[in-house]
């Protein structure tokens, strides 16, 4: 498929792997002590590993894939307007991964807690 027209939450999971090239240089590159943890936003690929093969280590994530139950303005906004029975073209197209970086942004960003209250 088209990786530049990918949506970036789903780049480096399943089928879709990353060449280093693609990481390009890391923008984190350390170790962590025993009881210490990294927070790693979604969205940004990574890569972990142990430097002590006999040390346990575990890679744990935790998240609410907001993208993947329509938590996001984009889904709020589409079914907004189907219920409405307006168009829900965006900018002429369906694709939303045509849209600007920052347009994609602000369409995907997570709905607020507490949204519904």
């Amino acid at each position: 498929g088209d990786k530049v027209a990918a949506d970036p939450f789903t780049r480096g999971k399943g089928q879709d792997t990353m060449t280093w090239e693609e990481l390009g240089e890391p923008l984190i590159d350390t170790v962590l002590k025993p009881g210490e943890l990294l927070y790693m936003p979604s969205g940004f690929p990574h890569t972990t590993d142990t430097v002590e093969a006999p040390e346990t280590s575990v890679h744990l994530t935790l998240g609410v894939d907001t993208h993947v139950w329509d938590l996001n303005y984009a889904c709020m906004r589409l079914s907004a307007l189907r219920r409405a029975g307006q168009n829900p073209l965006l900018e002429g197209t369906f694709d939303v991964n045509k849209l600007t970086e920052d347009k994609w942004h602000a369409l995907h960003e997570p709905l607020p807690v507490g949204f519904t209250g």
